[in-house]
């Protein structure tokens, strides 16, 4: 679910689910889903790649520019429902 909601955009075929996308664009995604595991690479070239490093940390960096932005969202309600709360009717 985490690796789809990242690569849905390049979604090739439904059925079965395929993306088209390049291996080090899918192992960022798949790397960057911020839960526990450990990297174990079968392709020597992606385990030394700086370029999947650079890319795994630009997508937790939207991350967390999206969940601050959900969090300044609800503020911004709370804050709006709290006012509303003491106009009087």
């Amino acid at each position: 679910m985490h690796l789809h909601e990242c690569l849905r955009r390049h979604l090739d075929r439904l059925e079965p689910r395929r993306y088209a996308v390049d291996l080090e664009e899918a192992v960022a995604a798949a790397d960057a889903v911020e839960l526990d595991h450990r990297r174990v690479f079968i392709e020597p070239a992606l385990a030394d790649g700086g370029r999947v490093n650079n890319r795994i940390e630009q997508l937790r960096n939207r991350h967390r520019r999206f969940d601050r932005l959900m969090h300044l969202v609800g503020l911004v309600a709370l804050v709006l429902l709290s006012l509303l709360t003491l106009v009087p009717r």
